[in-house]
């Protein structure tokens, strides 16, 4: 008995994300799903940059800083 109701329920989901899938290709093409906004660098990053490779900044430093998450900060020091 669990064995079905677990089947039917594993198919009610996969019958979910098939049409959430469609959803969101639907909300592409119509131009108003574009995902979230990338974080600008900001302009006076290079000070930052140049202080956290001579050892004076922390990447945790420097992100509490700019209220960004420290991921973020490591992108903007790969460019």
């Amino acid at each position: 008995m669990l064995t079905i109701f677990g089947a039917i329920a594993e198919f009610e989901r996969e019958l979910i994300l098939q049409r959430q899938r469609e959803d969101i290709q639907i909300a592409k093409a119509a131009g108003k799903y574009k995902g979230r906004n990338a974080k600008k660098r900001p302009k006076d990053f290079d000070f930052y940059k140049q202080g956290y490779y001579d050892r004076q900044y922390t990447v945790t430093e420097i992100a509490k800083h700019y209220k960004v998450s420290r991921p973020t900060v490591y992108k903007w020091l790969r460019y």
